[in-house]
């Protein structure tokens, strides 16, 4: 409900059109009763002279304490600098992988290679951490052939027919036999 409309012309020229008389007494009525009403629950001043007297207090001593705040010298703060702290290459973490594992492993044509164990596996293989924590056992056979990208492993039994090497896997035993 638009506010004194009855007292001030300038208001009552921009009164909305669906305001009647009647509405600018029912809201002077309601505006008469709610003073009436906080006058009754209006606490008396030796309640609330206290608590005014120690906001005011805080609020000077607030202000006081910026204003010294503002006078100190600024504060030298300590930032590391972040120049100095290198990130690891790829290389860098290979290195680490490869110094902190059983295998004593070679770099050579991309391909990290064990020379005890004689395993090997390419280095940009998702299983190169697997590799590296894996036990490194000895090979018996210091022969191993190369199958297609891979060396056999010494619990293979390689067979060699017709000049192709078969290795199958440890807990089978296969032959190939060709006829002529």
């Amino acid at each position: 409900m638009p506010s004194h409309k009855d007292t001030d012309p300038k208001k009552a020229a921009k009164a909305p059109e669906w305001m009647r008389p009647w509405h600018v007494l029912g809201n002077k009525e309601a505006d008469s009763l709610a003073e009436a009403a906080a006058r009754l629950h209006e606490l008396p001043p030796y309640v609330t002279d206290p608590i005014t007297l120690k906001l005011t207090n805080l609020k000077l001593i607030q202000h006081r304490i910026i204003e010294i705040t503002k006078l100190l010298p600024k504060k030298q703060q300590h930032k590391p600098n972040t120049t100095d702290i290198k990130k690891p290459t790829k290389r860098d973490v290979l290195l680490e992988k490869i110094a902190s594992s059983n295998h004593q492993c070679l770099i050579h044509n991309n391909r990290v290679t064990c020379t005890v164990c004689a395993n090997s596996i390419p280095k940009d293989s998702r299983n190169l951490s697997d590799f590296l924590e894996s036990p490194c056992l000895p090979s018996e056979h210091t022969i191993t052939y190369m199958i297609g990208n891979n060396h056999t492993h010494s619990s293979h039994r390689i067979k060699i027919c017709g000049g192709y090497t078969y290795a199958p896997p440890a807990a089978t035993q296969h032959t190939i036999t060709y006829s002529s």
